[in-house]
């Protein structure tokens, strides 16, 4: 038992690590300024207000969610609250991947190493941005999609209600979060 705990912190710090890098990303500090007046306003800006070409026109923000989101990590810790960003919503991400993955029969350390392998190609696309929520929102998809497949039953039962609740949910949260 307590190997098992033991392989999760590998698994988990091994992830923190990964996409522990500098915060090199031109549009955070847009999405950073957008939220930060979502939350001194506590309304979605409907009028672009960022750039000169654009000044004035009307706003649609598709990724209001994430920018109103990210703001206190950055008002809290600064540079830290990013990095806790990107290591919450990487360990959220690849934690739904590992629950959804052992529904689907995997077991032992193999399925743990593929998915610090994966977590190798996802290091490219960890910077602040909204995809890094939608991450969390994919994972979290297929984990309740994955529950409500296969067998009867009282459990089963459960599984599908939770999914047929949860994935429009998941779908609302996410057309706010990001375009894709």
């Amino acid at each position: 038992r307590s190997a098992a705990w033991v392989a999760l912190a590998a698994f988990a710090t091994a992830l923190a690590l990964l996409v522990t890098h500098r915060v090199a990303d031109p549009d955070l500090w847009q999405h950073l300024r957008v939220g930060r007046v979502i939350w001194e306003t506590h309304a979605i800006p409907r009028e672009h207000l960022w750039t000169w070409p654009r000044f004035g026109e009307p706003e649609v923000l598709p990724s209001w969610l994430f920018r109103s989101l990210v703001w206190p990590c950055w008002s809290a810790a600064g540079v830290w609250g990013l990095q806790a960003w990107r290591w919450l919503t990487t360990l959220g991400a690849f934690g739904l991947l590992a629950l959804a993955a052992r529904r689907l029969g995997a077991r032992g350390l193999l399925p743990w190493l593929a998915l610090v392998l994966c977590a190798l190609v996802y290091r490219q696309r960890s910077q602040v941005r909204p995809e890094t929520l939608v991450a969390v929102l994919l994972a979290a998809q297929l984990w309740l999609l994955e529950g409500a497949r296969g067998g009867g039953g009282r459990a089963a039962f459960r599984a599908r209600l939770r999914a047929l609740l949860g994935v429009p949910l998941i779908a609302c949260v996410w057309a706010n979060a990001h375009v894709s």
